[in-house]
């Protein structure tokens, strides 16, 4: 096969597909059903050949026969007693036949010995199903395949099959790899045993916590699938979605949602590029919580492997030591997120199974733990992880027949760590193949990168999709085959593979051949030709390599001269061309096609002949009635041509009085006419025929008489401005009339406004108008004319005018309560009907706000009243009568000063709070605003904020001060003018001394004065205060003077 042993799933697969189309088609597929049993086969084969292979000859002792040997409830143990020293076994197979087992010892006592030690090596059914390859290529080779699932938390297990070639796996999610399959955080697919991380504990904070943590997901290539969880927190949680500790960018192929707490990511057509650990971290103000799961997504082809274990011929599972088939690998997580790495391990008799940190033996606690699923599927599970669980974790099982074990290092990051990225880099580019077609191609090649590059393949430029005849393989995470099945011819050509990532891009292409062997596309056909005619033999050639092309005449080669000639006019296109044909070159001949493929031959039987042929033609004949008249020819032909005749197209029939038929001598032929008449006028014909062609010719026989009309003028009616009108008569007449056109007894000749169409073979004569005007109203008149006399017809020719309008609707612009008027002016407005629209709606006219009017003068008017916003809008005038209709359109705007529907109002406010001035004000057309400050426009900034909401405007005085305070004023303006409105802000601050007291001196007796200068709003009460050191001392007060509002004086 030249293939990995593992392709062989591939082919299953590939055969199973086969037998299902071909079944739907009614087609038998017993073939295909032979060869899907041969596939399935080959690997019980090789597993009873190395049984074989180990027993042959065995020299051990009989205790180790009791490990091939199944023992039991189909199993028995037999002492026949015909023979002391023989021992039987008897086991059922597979279809429940006994199937014996012979022993034969020296003497009795070894025989019993024989059968104690087999009885004690019994073998419990109970044993896994699978075991490692041994074959070196294969592990070289041999690359992960899953079962078809969408969720494991979804799977349950499957019962093992005694059949090892047919065997399900009893898992869900199975990993067959030998040497590189490992668990990257996978969860249990059994369900119950396991709560999930975080749900069954409690924080004490308020950080967000998982109701229901991330499950790690097994998909197919191409499938739609999400991953999700729930998160309770007292706040709304911060998101962050993670890939392999990198975040996680939304694309048109990445989603993500979230309701009510749940948060899922959902992937669309998955590939390769999406398998990983994804993390999601939720953040909240308390504090931070985050959970990792993997996603594995399979090839599209990856297919099961039967069950691999060694078993005796009954199919007993034979002892086995520990194999880890789902492992643990080197993994980074984020410091605080929970994990579960689910790893399975098989062997016969059930191992032990220990855990290791750094070499010593690891510690369960609450937080760390190992769940045991199944005596195969177990797990370590890791909540909130820290810095202290970083280390090498090694799980080692254990049993009598061997141990094996399986290591991974974590790594606790307490940021999101990116891997440096790498542009593609095509390791092992791909080679020209060359295959039979039919048979199947595989273009091969390995590309790196990080990201994972994207990879697309192309055929001739046009990108190839998996499916059909298409297949994709992936060998591992940088190999990839295209497999293209039961290859076609136009399968060949260029195959273009282009990586690319962020960082780059590199490409790489190959050519295919696909070898078939030589065909006629076009095949040689039997040929007759005339002699000095060209004569041509092609075919049209496929087959790969191109075929080679010789011709042959009578068994012998063709020789190529100057009247012969051998070309390929087109790749695929040969000919063989034979100028001015000759009788001899009649003959049998051949084109042979040939390549490596095979050959073909074709033929052609080739006849050259003298068709029949002119000596002498007919002859047109003009004649006037009770003539006789006769048509004659000459001819030649070989073999003698038929003659035959027709009339118009008709064959006609001599009756021996009128029309004879006669040959007057070998070669020339006549035709007969006796007494001709008007309908004897035709085209003559002769046909004359052999078997090798045909030919004919022609006369027209004309009887000369004056025109006569058939169809005579009849009366005509049309509008205005119509165009094109045609005005048909039929005359007949030898020679063929000429014919004159008027109207009112005025000639008409061909020009702008009228031209002339006739077909003188019918006798049909017709005048166009090219367009019909009011003034052409009256008599038409059509004289025919010829040698023989002249014939003459008349009818009256009416042009009718529909309503149009000359002066149409102005638009009207208009303020709101003054009336609007709509005028137009219509010419041919008899007998019209009128119709005023309002944005396509009939107008209703009450004759009070609305009404319409027609003037003398074809003057119609609609008019408003007291103009609202309401009636603004498109305006129609209609007018139609039966011969069409016109129509004019306006615009009614509306317009109307700003009016304020909600004023300022006065406000008084404290220095820490917000000043908010609202309005509202109407207006048509919209109005401006403006906000002033005293006379100071305001402009926004950090002090101001303008907003506005319709007909709502706001300025919000923000961090106000006394400076701030003062008038404030509104400015509504547009086309129709200007209002306004204003308010006054007060902003009250706490007392304060500007200038405070000074000591002062004076003599007894005089008046003293204490001034101090104070700054509040509103006016702060004063209080004045003497204090000396004597208690019994009383205040002296006389006076306080207020001079202005911060100033006050005390006399004393």
């Amino acid at each position: 096969l030249k293939l990995p042993i593992q392709r062989i799933n591939d082919y299953q697969l590939l055969l199973k597909e086969l037998i299902k189309y071909t079944a739907r088609l009614h087609e038998d597929y017993t073939d295909l059903q032979r060869a899907l049993d041969f596939m399935q086969a080959i690997p019980q084969r090789a597993s009873d050949l190395q049984y074989i292979n180990a027993i042959e000859g065995y020299h051990g002792n009989i205790h180790n026969w009791g490990r091939v040997i199944k023992h039991t409830s189909e199993s028995e143990i037999v002492d026949t007693g015909d023979d002391d020293a023989t021992l039987k076994i008897l086991q059922k197979d597979s279809s429940g036949q006994d199937v014996p087992i012979t022993l034969r010892a020296k003497d009795i006592e070894q025989k019993k010995e024989w059968a104690r030690e087999l009885q004690a090596s019994r073998v419990a059914s109970e044993v896994v199903e699978e075991m490692q390859l041994d074959d070196t290529s294969e592990r070289q080779q041999e690359k992960s395949s899953y079962s078809r699932t969408t969720s494991l938390s979804e799977s349950t297990a499957v019962p093992v099959s005694p059949d090892p070639a047919s065997a399900s796996m009893p898992r869900a999610e199975i990993f067959e790899a030998s040497k590189e399959a490992t668990s990257a955080a996978t969860h249990s697919i059994r369900s119950g045993s396991v709560t999930s991380i975080d749900a069954s504990k409690k924080d004490a904070t308020g950080k967000p916590q998982f109701r229901k943590a991330l499950r790690g997901l097994t998909c197919s290539q191409n499938d739609n699938t999400f991953l999700e969880c729930e998160v309770s927190s007292p706040e709304k949680p911060t998101v962050q979605w993670l890939k392999d500790n990198i975040p996680l960018k939304k694309t048109s192929r990445v989603q993500l949602s979230e309701e009510d707490g749940k948060y899922k990511l959902y992937i669309n057509d998955a590939s390769s590029e999406d398998s990983g650990m994804y993390t999601i971290i939720a953040s909240n103000s308390e504090g931070t919580t985050s959970c990792s799961a993997p996603l594995y997504v399979k090839p599209a082809l990856s297919v099961a492997k039967p069950d691999s274990r060694p078993t005796s011929p009954g199919g007993t599972i034979l002892p086995h030591a520990p194999v880890f088939k789902v492992k643990l690998k080197d993994t980074e997580l984020l410091e605080g997120t929970s994990v579960r790495f689910e790893l399975v391990v098989r062997g016969c008799p059930e191992p032990e199974v220990t855990f290791y940190k750094n070499g010593k033996k690891l510690v369960e606690d609450d937080r760390v733990r190992v769940v045991f699923e199944s005596k195969e599927v177990f797990e370590l599970i890791i909540d909130h992880i820290s810095f202290e669980d970083m280390g090498k974790y090694t799980c080692v099982a254990v049993n009598s027949e061997g141990k094996d074990e399986s290591s991974g290092t974590i790594t606790v990051t307490s940021s999101v760590i990116k891997k440096a990225p790498e542009a593609p880099t095509i390791t092992a580019s791909l080679s020209d193949v060359e295959v039979n077609e039919g048979a199947s191609a595989m273009l091969e090649l390995k590309v790196k990168g990080y990201p994972k590059p994207k990879v697309t393949w192309k055929h001739e430029g046009k990108v190839i999709e998996a499916g059909g005849r298409y297949r994709f393989l992936f060998e591992d995470e940088e190999s990839m085959t295209l497999v293209i099945k039961n290859t076609k011819k136009t399968d060949a050509g260029i195959y273009s593979v282009v990586a690319e990532n962020e960082s780059g891009t590199a490409n790489t292409e190959c050519r295919l051949t696909v070898n078939s062997t030589p065909t006629f596309k076009k095949e040689l056909k039997d040929v007759s030709v005339m002699t000095d005619d060209v004569l041509k033999l092609d075919v049209e050639v496929q087959g790969t390599p191109a075929p080679d092309v010789k011709w042959y005449k009578d068994g012998q080669a063709v020789v190529e001269d100057d009247r012969i000639k051998i070309t390929q006019p087109a790749e695929d296109a040969h000919q063989l061309i034979i100028k001015q044909a000759k009788v001899e070159d009649s003959g049998n001949y051949s084109c042979v096609i040939s390549n490596t493929m095979g050959t073909q031959t074709g033929f052609s039987a080739v006849s050259v002949n003298a068709p029949p042929k002119f000596l002498q033609k007919l002859k047109d004949y003009e004649a006037s009635e009770t003539e006789n008249v006769t048509f004659r020819v000459k001819i030649s032909g070989n073999p003698k041509p038929n003659v035959s005749w027709k009339k118009d197209g008709k064959p006609l029939k001599p009756d021996g009085h009128r029309y004879q038929t006669l040959e007057e001598t070998e070669n020339v032929h006549c035709l007969i006419i006796d007494d001709v008449h008007q309908e004897d006028a035709a085209q003559y014909t002769v046909e004359i025929s052999n078997e090798y062609g045909v030919e004919t010719d022609s006369a027209a026989l004309t009887i000369t008489c004056k025109p006569k009309f058939k169809k005579p003028l009849s009366d005509v009616e049309c509008c205005e401005g119509e165009t094109n009108i045609k005005i048909t008569v039929e005359v007949e007449g030898t020679p063929a009339p000429k014919v004159k056109w008027s109207l009112n007894d005025s000639i008409i000749c061909e020009d702008n406004s009228f031209k002339f169409e006739s077909v003188e073979e019918s006798g049909k004569y017709t005048l166009i108008i090219k367009e019909a005007k009011s003034d052409m109203t009256g008599e038409m008149v059509c004289e025919a004319a010829n040698v023989k006399g002249k014939d003459k017809c008349s009818g009256t020719f009416t042009v009718k005018s529909k309503p149009k309008i000359v002066k149409g609707l102005d638009d009207v612009n208009v303020e709101v309560g003054e009336s609007a008027t709509f005028s137009v002016k219509v010419v041919n407005a008899k007998d019209s009907k009128v119709k005023w629209l309002k944005d396509d709606c009939a107008v209703i006219i009450d004759n009070k706000n609305i009404y319409a009017k027609e003037e003398a003068d074809a003057s119609f008017t609609l008019v408003i009243k007291s103009v609202t916003p309401e009636d603004a809008g498109k305006y129609t005038f209609k007018i139609k009568n039966e011969l069409g209709e016109d129509s004019s359109t306006g615009r009614l705007s509306t317009q109307k000063k700003p009016e304020f529907k909600k004023k300022l109002q006065d406000q008084e406010i404290s220095e820490e709070d917000v000043a908010e001035f609202t309005v509202i004000v109407t207006g048509e057309p919209k109005p401006n605003i403006k906000w002033l400050h005293g006379k100071r426009e305001i402009k926004e900034n950090d002090v101001y904020q303008i907003t506005s909401d319709g007909d709502t405007y706001t300025l919000k005085v923000k961090q106000p001060n006394k400076e701030l305070a003062g008038e404030y004023t509104c400015e509504a303006q547009n086309t129709c003018g200007k209002e306004s409105c204003s308010a006054s802000l007060t902003i009250h601050s706490k007392p304060e001394i500007i200038e405070g007291l000074k000591d002062i001196e004076g003599e007894v007796g005089d008046a003293a004065f204490f001034t101090v200068k104070i700054a509040g709003s509103p006016t702060p009460t004063v209080v004045w205060k003497k204090t000396t050191k004597k208690s019994q001392w009383k205040p002296r007060l006389k006076k306080f003077l207020k001079e202005s509002p911060t100033k006050w004086n005390s006399m004393n």
